[in-house]
């Protein structure tokens, strides 16, 4: 059979659905005493005002293009307590999920970020804890692994 033929009978099977689709298709009947509004208008009991027309104590929206979408709203205000921490500065922002959350998992995690940065820029990395007052990885306390992280992760942008 040719691809040809294939489509006459498929177009001729898809006329044919249509057509018995079409005539079983029945309009549907009417509830009693059912009497659609038209929109706008859901009470008929209330007049709607009519347009350019301000009501008694509703102020008139301004007049002119306005910009769809919902209103921006300010960003929540920082108090003094907020704002300093406990050592007198501002917080830090807040580090990335962690890929290890103690000492043993970031010994690892360091030995691997050593071996993927290469000989020449992983050796950076024994200063780089040393300028921050550890001689070694074991060294750190975990309230520290965020900035730990962060100054690892730098030596290999």
């Amino acid at each position: 059979m040719s691809l040809e033929t294939e489509i006459k009978n498929l177009t001729a099977a898809v006329s044919a659905l249509t057509q018995v689709m079409q005539a079983q298709a029945q309009p549907q009947p009417q509830m009693m005493g059912y009497n659609p509004m038209p929109p706008g208008n859901l009470d008929p009991r209330v007049q709607q005002p009519q347009q350019g027309f301000a009501q008694p104590g509703i102020p008139m929206p301004p007049s002119g293009p306005q910009t769809p979408g919902l209103p921006t709203m300010p960003a929540a205000p920082m108090f003094p307590a907020q704002m300093v921490g406990g050592n007198g500065q501002f917080p830090q922002a807040q580090a990335p999920m962690l890929p290890f959350n103690d000492t043993p998992s970031l010994v690892l995690w360091a030995t691997a970020k050593y071996k993927a940065l290469g000989p020449e820029r992983g050796a950076q990395i024994q200063p780089l804890i040393q300028s921050m007052g550890f001689t070694a990885l074991n060294q750190i306390p975990p309230d520290r692994f965020a900035q730990v992280y962060q100054a690892i992760e730098a030596l290999g942008a």
